[in-house]
């Protein structure tokens, strides 16, 4: 079975998660990078934001965007009662993030708002 859950995103803050996972390397010294952090606010250690998708049939799935010592990446959790599974970190997030478990297909769809 195929469930779907949408959420409200703006354009500018989807674009710069994604630019958040996909372009900032704490390892990396240069000056361009330095800039970058600064215009993303990107920093170590840190939770970034987090997206909580409920479903029909009860169960959940958490995107959190997180940074560790030397990048972004995401978690993703599923829930259903007391059975959790994490998923591999995709280092983007796409307007439609498709996770598989067993036979059923969940499908954590953003609804992009233009600034």
């Amino acid at each position: 079975m195929t469930y779907v859950s949408e959420m409200e995103i703006s354009r500018k803050e989807f674009e710069r998660i994604n630019r958040l996972l996909a372009e900032i390397d704490f390892d990396d010294d240069s000056n361009e990078m330095t800039e970058l952090m600064r215009e993303l606010n990107a920093t170590e250690d840190s939770w970034c934001d987090g997206f909580y998708f409920e479903f029909e049939n009860g169960s959940t799935i958490l995107i959190d965007i997180r940074s560790g010592s030397h990048n972004y990446y995401d978690d993703v959790i599923w829930r259903q009662g007391n059975e959790d599974i994490l998923f591999d970190c995709s280092y983007v997030l796409d307007e439609e993030n498709e996770y598989c478990i067993d036979d059923d297909v969940y499908i954590c769809k953003f609804i992009i708002k233009e600034d």
